[in-house]
């Protein structure tokens, strides 16, 4: 657990150094998934959870099994965020003359989200959803990471970042949005 939090910590406060720790890790994507992803992606479903069932929001609360059934909606949404999001990146990269690895797209999708998955903790409280535009540092981490883990040209690497940037943004609101509107 430990590492856990200090990766979260490295990867928000110093991205350079910990793109280049990442790139020299070479995990793969199940030891992404089993180290981190399956973690970070519980910050944002559970703070929906407590939000819906605990908190509430506009003035009524959900019933338990409600919120019980967004929540996994939602974190099995965010995965499949993340997933799409990396096939997609890795698929793009050649157009932007970066190196295509589908493990290392992975890594860098996952990592970049962590901002979002983090501040997804306001969740919890309605009146700071708002608030949620702070995952938006995530586009930083983007930008830090291809280079490292895709090798992307100077050149290249603002496009790259929008486009990826944009991908990323529409899956993470369509993954919120298909969870609020399917119960």
């Amino acid at each position: 657990m430990d590492q856990f939090v200090d990766r979260i910590k490295n990867i928000l406060l110093s991205p350079a150094e910990t793109w280049e720790k990442i790139r020299v890790e070479n995990l793969n994507r199940k030891g992404i998934l089993q180290q981190y992803l399956l973690y970070i992606v519980a910050i944002p479903a559970i703070a929906l959870f407590v939000g819906l069932v605990i908190v509430g929001r506009y003035g009524h609360t959900a019933g338990f099994f409600t919120g019980l059934i967004k929540a996994a909606l939602f974190y099995i949404l965010n995965i499949l965020s993340v997933w799409v999001g990396a096939y997609a990146i890795n698929q793009l990269a050649p157009s932007f003359g970066c190196e295509k690895n589908e493990d290392s797209a992975f890594q860098l999708v996952t990592y970049s989200l962590t901002a979002y998955f983090v501040i997804g903790v306001l969740f919890i409280i309605p009146v700071l959803e708002p608030f949620i535009i702070l995952g938006f540092y995530g586009v930083y981490l983007l930008y830090k990471g291809l280079p490292v883990m895709m090798k992307c040209p100077e050149d290249k690497l603002v496009n790259f970042t929008i486009v990826s940037g944009l991908l990323l943004f529409c899956l993470v609101i369509i993954s919120f949005g298909l969870a609020n509107l399917l119960i």
